[in-house]
């Protein structure tokens, strides 16, 4: 199981709030049509992949949410980390878990690690 992690990202707002804001996922901010969302899934469009969606089927609230892909040839395991802040405010991480072999991992590796830094920047935008 090769796992990809983002950057750890700080939000002024507490592990509650941000936790009540993305545990529902219809309360992500909607990128031009290019998300369907409902509670527990989201859509998307990916360039050579086609429709993706991830369904919620884990939370511990205040510190995670899980999301699993469905219909995906590859399974694909999302994590958003919630910590509190050594300065007040949460510490948000996001990791990525899929099976691939050697081959696969030093190809996707850079694509993905991108992909989760542009989602935790657009995690940060959220107001809390």
């Amino acid at each position: 199981m090769a796992t990809y992690k983002s950057e750890i990202v700080h939000v002024c707002a507490a592990p509650e709030a941000v936790y009540a804001r993305v545990s529902d996922l219809r309360q992500l901010p909607q990128q031009e049509g290019r998300l369907t969302t409902t509670a527990d899934t989201l859509t998307t469009e990916l360039p050579m992949v086609g429709a993706l969606t991830l369904r919620v089927t884990e939370r511990v609230p205040n510190s995670l949410i899980k999301m699993v892909s469905e219909g995906s040839p590859l399974p694909i395991t999302i994590l958003l980390s919630i910590a509190a802040g050594s300065e007040g405010g949460s510490d948000l991480q996001l990791a990525l878990e899929a099976p691939l072999n050697p081959f696969m991992q030093a190809m996707v590796e850079k694509p993905i690690k991108e992909a989760l830094g542009k989602m935790s920047e657009r995690v940060k935008q959220i107001s809390f």
